[in-house]
């Protein structure tokens, strides 16, 4: 009886265990600590300021940004873009580590 009661509570805390580490798993990585952590970067081959649009990314994830916009932006033709200013980012900040912008 009592070899049934530790068999038990071994399978009761292995249990707990993987609820505990399965519970963990939706948790997601933070992409900021600070609002120094957090960039503003162009997410269009145009400026925001020629109708563009930009963004708020982490710093880590500023250069993957830049580094599409070289690869899928027109090197050796004219680039056409309106005359609209479409800038509305005043700044970017850490909110509960996702970087969000502040219009």
């Amino acid at each position: 009886m009592v070899m049934i009661k530790k068999i038990l509570l071994l399978i009761l805390l292995f249990t707990i265990l993987i609820l505990i580490v399965n519970g963990q798993q939706g948790c997601q990585q933070a992409e900021c600590f600070s609002d120094d952590d957090c960039a503003k970067v162009q997410t269009t081959c145009c400026p925001c300021n020629m109708g563009g649009q930009e963004l708020c990314v982490s710093k880590v994830m500023a250069s993957v940004y830049e580094q599409n916009l070289k690869e899928e932006c027109p090197k050796d033709e004219p680039l056409i873009c309106p005359a609209l200013y479409n800038c509305q980012i005043e700044k970017c900040v850490c909110v509960r580590g996702v970087c969000k912008a502040i219009e």
